[in-house]
């Protein structure tokens, strides 16, 4: 199944932008981030029988050991995967916190969708993913979904190389063909290592230099390149956009405040 259709014109063997959903699509300062954790965490107490400290403790352990608290959940646990994403990913109130952003929607439009493809990138389930973009009024850029499938033992998730792997082979692309932003700096660095143009995306930092980002794909560093605001990616990718139409300057100074019924083409296995 298919989020979107290609284009009429898309040449063959297109390339893939792969973006993460979560605080990547849209800014932490949202809340969705602190929302996640209140219903991870009171899930970790009503499953595990946890105090809120303990709860607290453990899923930080499992997320900094696994990279994904329900893969210590269901390593350690053995939990029910779609029971946990019931009374969490799905059961989050994402319209409280996520509204449309014409200036990310903007440069969306702007990425030409005849030489490449747009693909999402999520450690949650496809539901989550889709629910998101759906929200954002993004839905129609995006041609397919990577995510972690739940109902799969064990769990394959980002960081690991095998869930980059996946997406390649299913999408039959080389890692010169995949670029790919995500606000996961271990995520991020997984992919260079695979040799993706790999971009983190940290609106922490203060200041970011373009100019020397354009050409750090090249170097032989293993640290991703970092940029602060979405909307940079019209300067750090220029070869990915359409034309070089006028940009939202005043708004890329500043992080943006981004607020399914749909088939989908990928699904990890």
């Amino acid at each position: 199944m298919f989020l979107q259709p290609p284009p009429p014109d898309a040449i063959e063997n297109r390339g893939v932008i792969f973006f993460d959903v979560d605080n990547t699509l849209y800014s932490k300062h949202d809340g969705v981030n602190e929302l996640m954790k209140l219903y991870i965490r009171k899930y970790f107490e009503e499953e595990l029988h946890l105090s809120p400290d303990d709860a607290e403790r453990t899923q930080s352990a499992y997320y900094k050991k696994y990279g994904l608290a329900l893969e210590g959940l269901v390593r350690v646990n053995h939990v029910n995967t779609m029971d946990y994403n019931a009374r969490v990913d799905d059961a989050l109130p994402l319209e409280t916190c996520l509204h449309k952003n014409p200036a990310l929607k903007d440069m969306l439009a702007k990425i030409d969708r005849r030489k490449w493809r747009l693909w999402l990138c999520t450690n949650a389930y496809v539901t989550h993913g889709l629910k998101v973009i759906r929200l954002l009024g993004i839905e129609e850029f995006f041609e397919g979904i990577s995510f972690c499938n739940y109902k799969e033992t064990p769990l394959v998730c980002k960081p690991n190389p095998e869930f980059f792997n996946r997406c390649m082979e299913e999408l039959g692309v080389t890692p010169e063909q995949c670029y790919f932003v995500d606000d996961s700096h271990d995520n991020a660095s997984a992919a260079r290592d695979l040799g993706w143009n790999a971009i983190h995306y940290n609106e922490g930092v203060s200041q970011v230099d373009i100019n020397e980002i354009k050409n750090y794909h090249s170097r032989s560093t293993k640290d991703p390149a970092v940029i602060s605001n979405i909307l940079q990616l019209q300067d750090v990718w220029p070869d990915v956009f359409s034309q070089s139409s006028s940009k939202i300057d005043s708004q890329r100074d500043t992080v943006p405040m981004l607020n399914t019924d749909a088939k989908i083409s990928l699904k990890l296995r």
